[in-house]
């Protein structure tokens, strides 16, 4: 039986009561593929985690962000293991790294930890990788096969432990590691994992990949055979459909120009998102139709203004993103969707899309005589 993939939402230390509960019915109301086919484990602040698990939908499950090394007692701030099952959680995230860096976890703190949550019932998403400079330095396998040691010294059932390899140099910076190279590690891990426990354990150990995961980059990693699912970050708060949606079915297209539609009915102002072309992908210029026939769907009037950002001169990107935004637009007009293709010469995306932010931000809704209705702004970004 091949493993199943899983994703993961860690909404680390954000939120309130509202907004918690406008998450949970965006989850609710998602077209996820069944249980059969994706795992879903969302994990909110300890304070809010009665709130999710009684409102969120039964076929989804609920993680702790971390729990005690022991059991309770005076230890002033922490969790146990033993309070988590008590409220009916049934997973925790340990060893995340930004718990290792800001609290000085070290592997053997983690491994404990891990061996402890285990040993009272609880399922484990426990957390590996480097930061930039072990990366550069070459170190980027030893320093996550040291990380995973610690953990395989202290258990010996490993069913209930599913690893995040997440390289620190990716987690809410925007980067993202290659398909490429979140293979590369992926696959090495396993091969650890048969070489130091068991063929057996590194068949079914699921390994999940987390580092500004969205839903414009996961279909690429997701096809990769050694990545099981994803770890979300901060786009859990927003979008984790998009990733659990395309990973297992389809891209999420229609779920984004849903949220555009409905924010526009619901504010009457101008409308704007940027969409990343995965320009190296066969199907680029499908994806780009898609778009176009989800923006005409919206009604007439609708006048769509095209930033598109070119790759860098001579990459293996900049053909085929060519080639995508072109279909995009004669897609848009075939519609009869007004198109103003806008250029940002001389900057690279990043710094294209703050200045467009920026824009939106001073421009509300501003109809033209031909476009009595809205205006949308798309940033098309080769990824």
């Amino acid at each position: 039986m091949g493993r199943k993939f899983i994703v993961g939402g860690n909404w680390k230390c954000n939120g309130t009561v509202d907004e918690v509960k406008k998450i949970v019915s965006t989850l609710n109301a998602g077209d996820v593929p069944s249980g059969d086919v994706v795992e879903v484990v969302v994990s909110p602040p300890f304070v809010f985690l009665p709130l999710v698990k009684s409102s969120l939908r039964t076929d989804f499950h609920v993680a702790a962000q971390n729990c005690w090394v022991k059991k309770g007692g005076a230890f002033t701030g922490e969790i146990s293991a033993e309070m988590l099952l008590n409220l009916e959680v049934p997973w925790v995230i340990l060893g995340h790294s930004e718990r290792r860096a800001l609290l000085n976890e070290s592997n053997e703190f983690v491994g404990e930890k891990v061996a402890y949550a285990l040993s009272k019932g609880l399922k484990v998403i426990a957390c590996v990788g480097e930061t930039l400079e072990q990366r550069e330095s070459g170190s980027t396998m030893e320093v996550v096969a040291a990380q995973t040691k610690a953990i395989a010294d202290k258990i010996s059932d490993w069913t209930n432990v599913v690893l995040a390899y997440e390289p620190v140099w990716a987690i809410g910076t925007g980067k993202v590691a290659t398909p490429d190279q979140a293979q590369e590690v992926h696959s090495e891990l396993r091969s650890w994992l048969q070489a130091h426990i068991s063929p057996e354990v590194a068949a079914s150990t699921r390994i999940m990949y987390g580092g500004s995961v969205s839903g414009a980059n996961c279909k690429e990693l997701a096809a990769k055979p050694d990545v099981d699912g994803f770890l979300v970050g901060g786009a859990s708060l927003k979008k984790l459909r998009e990733t659990i949606v395309p990973s297992a079915k389809s891209y999420p297209l229609d779920a984004i120009m849903k949220d555009c539609k409905d924010y526009f009915l619901e504010t009457s102002r101008r409308v704007s998102f940027e969409y990343t072309l995965l320009a190296g992908v066969n199907d680029a210029v499908e994806h780009a139709k898609e778009l176009a026939e989800l923006i005409h769907e919206w009604g007439p009037g609708y006048h769509v203004n095209l930033i598109p950002f070119n790759p860098i001169e001579g990459s293996e990107y900049q053909r085929p993103y060519k080639k995508a935004v072109q279909a995009f637009v004669a897609a848009l007009e075939s519609r009869k969707v007004t198109v103003t293709v806008r250029q940002t010469r001389g900057l690279d995306a990043s710094a294209a899309c703050g200045q467009l932010r920026n824009e939106f931000q001073k421009s509300p809704l501003q109809p033209d005589t031909n476009n009595p209705q809205a205006q949308l702004d798309v940033a098309v970004i080769a990824c």
